[in-house]
């Protein structure tokens, strides 16, 4: 999927990059859900414009029906690091 963003973006003229570890301050940067509290407050530190791709279904408590706890503290972190998302593009 990240090559399928990469040739989109690139055909529009944009320059893509990819990390595990690093955020572009000058860039959209673009996450896939599937957050920690620890990537939560890095990124709300790092104060950088970025978007999710979200891949799962919220279902108002967690995603997909799901009822183990790592869904519901999945689905906390989703919600505080999207309330400061520039945009959500869902599956």
């Amino acid at each position: 999927m990240a090559d399928w963003f990469a040739a989109g973006l690139q055909d529009l003229g944009h320059q893509v990059t990819f990390s595990d570890c690093h955020v572009e301050s000058g860039a959209i940067n673009i996450f896939w859900e599937c957050f920690t509290p620890v990537m939560v407050r890095q990124i709300t530190k790092a104060g950088v414009y970025f978007g999710i791709v979200a891949t799962e279904i919220p279902d108002g408590r967690g995603f997909n029906w799901r009822e183990e706890p790592n869904w519901h503290a999945r689905f906390s972190c989703f919600k505080a690091i999207a309330a400061q998302a520039s945009f959500i593009w869902t599956m």
